[in-house]
Formats: C-alpha cells, structure tokens, sequence
C-alpha cells in the first residue's frame, strides 16, 4: 500500500516527508490521543489521514479508499461526553452506566448513513458511500468535498480561490448578488425537502456546514447523530445566530421550519455579510436589520427571507418548497415530495400553531384583567372612555387581522375535536338504541327493502333527541364559520338564497342492525363577484352540531381557483394544495370539456371538479368537496 500525505492524502515517494502537492510536511500534524492516529487502515480498504473536523459526537478524518482509488472522508461516532478512546488503541469505551445512550446514539448514527445511502441523486446533500461498525463503534464514508466551507469563503481566507457562480468578492450592485446566492443555495433547499420527507431534521445549518466540491456546488454535511442520541443529562444542541428558539426550548417543537430559519440566516449573511443575532437574545429585543439596508434586493425577497427569521414558528413557512415560492425559485422537482412532508410532519404543525395561538389569547386576557385591575381606581368617566378606546381597537385588529383570527378559530375547533369520532356505530349494543328506534318509527317509509328499513325524519326531531350523523367524517369547522371564510377570501357578503333539509336514517335489516343518521341542512348562497359573473355556494351541514360535511361551488375558472388556494386549506387544515397542483387538475379537465377530476387524500376528504353543462362561451365549472364518507366510515380511527 502506497505511503501518503496525510494532508492531501497524494502518494509520497519513499523518504518523503514533505509533501510536493500540498507543501506540508508530516511532521506538522498534532496528533490527540482521542483521534485515530493516521495511516490506520479501516474496513479492510480506507486508509486515515488528518482528522478534518471534531465535534460533540464525532470525529470526521480525511481518508483515501484503496479499492476505487478515490479521496473520501470518514465520520467517527464518537460522543466525547460518555466515550473514551482505550489507552494506545482505537477501540472507543463507554462511560459507566452510559452504554445504553451510546447504543441508541449509534444506532441513531448508523440510521442517518442508511437514509440516504446509495441515493446519489439528492441535490445540494453531501453523498454517503458506504458505512460499517468497527472498533466498537460506526462509521460513515462520504464523498470528499475539496473546495471548502462557506464560512471559509465568507471570511475570504488567503489561498481559497473559487469561482462561486458568479459571486465576486467586490461588493456588486442591482440583484446580481441576490440571483447568485440564490443559484448556490437552490440544491440544498431541494435536498432538504428531500431529508425532510424521510423525517429528519439537520438542526445545524450554517457556513462551516456548507462546502463546496471541486465544481463550485454547494452542500450541506455533518448529519449527525445529534438528531437521534439520547443523553442523560440535559443538552442543547443550537448553534448561536443560526438556531431557532425553539432549538434552545423543546425538541418536540422541531421540524422542517427549524431548518428554515437556519438556511435563511445563512442567506441573510451571504448577501448582508453579517450574522443574524442570536434568536434568544432577538426574543428579548429584535434588533436584525432589514437586508435593504446592506444590498439592493427585491423587496419580496427580501420580506420572504425575514419571514424564514421569524422567532414564532407558526410565522415562518411550514416546508421548503413554501419558502422557494415566495423567493419565486422553480419548484418542480420539491412539489412531489410535498405529500411526504406534509404527512410526517403536518400533524405536529398544526398542533403547534394551535397550542401557539391558545397561549396568545391566554396571554391577551391576562393582560387584559390586569388593565381593567388598574382601571377600576379611575373615575367612572375614565372607565367609560378606556372602555370605548378598547372596544375601538379590539375592532380595528379584527378588521386589518381577519384572516389571522380565522385561522385562530379553526385551530381551535380542530383542536377541540380532534379526538372526536363522528362515524361511531350505532347497533343493538349501543346504550339507547332501542330508544333510538321508538324515537324515528312514526316516520319509516312506506316503501320496504329487503335489507334496509328508511325513515324520514323531521328536523324538529332530531334536534330535540340530538341524532347527530354517525355517516359522515365532518370537518373540523361549523357553517359559521365556513360562512365567514368563504366572505373573507371572496371580499364581499354571501347572499343566502334558499335552505333545505334531508333527514334520511336507515336501520338495516341484517344480524347487526346498524343505523345509518345522515341527516343534514343545505344553505343555497350567490357572490357576485363582477357584474354578470355570479357564484353559487352551498353549504351542507349537520342540524346538531352545525358542522359542515360538504361545501359545493359553481362559477368560472377564476372563482373555483380561489376556493382552492385560500378557501380549502382552512376546511382541511391538514393540507393545501399549491399553485402547481391547481393548474394540474385544470390542465386535466382541459382534455376532456365534459369530464371530471378528483381528488382522495388521507380518507379525510373528497375533492372533485368538473365542467357543468359546459359552454365554451362561460366555461362554468363545479367543485364538490365532501367529507370521507360511505359505510367504511364505521372503521373507527
């Protein structure tokens, strides 16, 4: 085996101290006792170098592969906290009573290789190669990257000389400088949708993270095992001016947001040359400066970087792809991945938005008793009139903050009935049942079926005895509610036109005797959205409980794309359709004017568009979107 520069690991000719390529000389390498030493040989086939790097879980050496005859470097697990390398050996010991952390940590470690092992497609994501157990721990072996940090690039250290796309190190003008960071940094947001949709986070992004290869790419490294490990005592794994508060509070509050805010930092300093301050110290007084205060740049860039900075989570977007829109960055290839995000991760946002926004009205009401406290030692004139200033403003934030509100209140309901299970079967072993059947037996259908008996039930009755469907998977909001969306998004008042009532129940005939209650109320609406350009709504909804089941509209094109992108991700807080998905079901309806499109997501809903009696001259369409419904809504959940 050929003796090489541990530096630049280039075969050195027999005596060769110094190296010819890099100008080193061995002898300049300060070996610790905690690092492998070099030229060990590893998995039969890598031969060590100089360690590159060292952190809290591991050690990270340049090292050459003697079987494809390629530079490469290699992590070491290797958490300092309850690890120690054996005296003048590489097997690594556990510190007592640790070993079952090491072991989880490691398994963690090993569980971060296999995600994207073998995967050498993932953009702006450095590529693993190969991995293996040895010396009582793992190892990880990725692609060696030549050409540096960003935080190398940044400092403009002497001897680092890159062609970076564009980006000089003069300061430039106009957007040229936005446009070239945004060229270097596009493969690594994609690569992370990427690792987000397989559920990870990396929690640690930022300029010595990111290196380039020979080529000028960027990519990001050093997934560590911090994303799994489990130590006993308490620790933070934050990185000051790149971490999110929520990295220095809860990990249970971590997701593809947190990387958002660290990406976005990183954006900030590549065009402002400045760091963002640190997010705790921002929480107690926000002092980042606008990003026009250091370069020219569009302003709706700008705005969408400092919304990826914004200390709240639910203020920030809730994936990647969200935030490459607003930066107006191509999306084609992140959209697939959106079904994954949003169902590994969808969920725990919107328990953090929800729980997020019921701690600001707790909030709000405690401050609210302490003033009116202070208040009551005024005059009863001075009461009066704080009273209206209170009334005027609590008006004048609902007025200019009515979409937030919404939002509020849908969280709310989802909140409150998420643990509701509307399609509970109801047999001759449901308590009351045989109260149930007393109840609607005056009004059964005079027509007979074999195996299922039909009644037709007043909506006085139902009322009275609460017969709530059990048919019908509601969504979370009540027609109130939908009511005050629908005017919202749509900018004017919705005209009730005409009410119905269906209060169909069935029993059926079989050993079980399931009862079917799908009784529900219709509100009719017309918007006039332009003169001569009117929109029907319908409303269906559950007479007890008011929750809506179905909502229906019939208008042109340009109506039914507004319901879609503003209207629906509040009925199905759950997900959203984007811009790309929309004109995907139009462009699938264009090939068939008398066809229908749908969509069946997560047994929660049912989408579908379709032309009406379709005329080329108004080309009017209709949207049906119904809760998941039929009889395989008895399958509890």
């Amino acid at each position: 085996m050929s003796k090489r520069c541990i530096f630049c690991m280039e075969v050195l000719e027999e005596g060769q101290s110094t190296c010819p390529s890099c100008k080193k000389n061995q002898w300049e390498y300060q070996w610790n006792k905690r690092h492998l030493p070099p030229e060990v040989i590893l998995h039969e086939k890598y031969q060590l170098g100089a360690v590159l790097g060292a952190g809290n879980f591991g050690i990270t050496y340049l090292a050459f592969d003697t079987m494809l005859n390629q530079k490469v470097a290699i992590k070491e697990f290797f958490p300092g906290k309850i690890a120690v390398r054996e005296d003048a050996g590489s097997n690594i010991q556990t510190a007592d009573g640790q070993e079952e952390a090491f072991e989880k940590g490691k398994a963690g470690f090993k569980q971060e290789a296999s995600l994207s092992f073998g995967d050498f497609d993932i953009p702006g994501i450095c590529n693993v190669l190969d991995y293996f157990e040895e010396n009582q721990t793992a190892y990880i072996v990725e692609e060696y990257l030549s050409g540096g940090t960003l935080k190398e690039w940044m400092e403009n250290k002497s001897g680092h000389h890159l062609v970076l796309s564009g980006i000089s190190e003069k300061p430039q003008s106009s957007f040229s400088k936005w446009e070239a960071c945004r060229n270097l940094i596009a493969p690594v947001m994609e690569g992370l949708c990427h690792i987000h949709g397989q559920g990870i986070v990396h929690r640690d992004i930022s300029p010595d993270n990111l290196m380039f290869d020979g080529q000028g790419n960027l990519k990001l490294i050093d997934f560590g095992a911090a994303e799994f490990i489990e130590i006993k005592e308490e620790t933070v794994i934050a990185k000051e001016g790149y971490a999110p508060p929520e990295q220095y509070s809860s990990k249970d509050m971590v997701g593809p947001w947190t990387d958002i805010y660290g990406l976005c930092a990183v954006i900030y300093q590549m065009l402002s040359g400045e760091k963002v301050p640190p997010s705790m110290k921002r929480v107690q007084k926000d002092t980042l400066s606008p990003l026009s205060d250091y370069v020219e740049i569009q302003e709706s860039v700008e705005q969408a970087i400092l919304q990826g900075l914004a200390l709240d989570i639910q203020k920030r977007y809730f994936y990647m792809g969200n935030l490459m829109e607003k930066l107006e960055m191509d999306t084609t290839h992140v959209q697939v991945l959106m079904g994954k995000i949003r169902s590994v991760w969808g969920e725990k946002w919107l328990q953090i938005v929800t729980e997020k926004n019921t701690d600001l009205e707790n909030k709000r009401k405690r401050q609210l008793t302490g003033r009116q406290k202070k208040k009551l030692m005024a005059i009863v004139s001075c009461v009066t009139a704080g009273v209206l200033a209170l009334g005027t403003g609590a008006y004048a934030y609902a007025a200019s903050h009515q979409e937030e509100i919404l939002k509020a209140r849908v969280n709310k309901a989802r909140q409150e009935r998420s643990t509701d299970r509307d399609c509970q079967v109801i047999n001759e072993n449901s308590e009351n049942y045989e109260e149930l059947l007393q109840v609607i037996e005056p009004y059964k259908d005079e027509s007979e079926y074999e195996s299922i008996a039909y009644y037709t039930v007043p909506e006085s009755v139902v009322a009275e005895h609460k017969l709530e469907s059990n048919e019908y998977q509601k969504f979370y909001l009540d027609v109130n509610l939908a009511e005050k969306i629908i005017e919202h998004c749509y900018g004017q008042k919705l005209e009730l036109t005409k009410k119905g009532y269906n209060g169909r129940i069935s029993v059926e005939k079989t050993e079980k005797k399931n009862v079917l209650i799908w009784c529900t109320k219709q509100n009719l609406y017309q918007l006039s959205v332009n003169p001569g350009e009117e929109i029907s709504v319908a409303l269906y909804y559950d007479p007890v409980d008011q929750r809506v089941v179905r909502a229906g509209l019939s208008g042109n094109q340009e109506a039914l794309y507004k319901f879609l992108e503003e209207v629906f991700p509040l009925i199905v807080p759950e997900t959203y359709l984007t811009k790309e998905e929309i004109d995907g079901l139009f462009t699938q309806l264009e090939e068939d004017k008398t066809g229908s499109v749908s969509i069946n997501t997560h047994a929660k809903f049912v989408l579908s568009l379709n032309y009406q009696n379709y005329d080329p001259e108004t080309e009017i369409f209709e949207l049906d979107l119904k809760s998941f419904s039929g009889f395989t809504a008895f399958i509890s959940y």
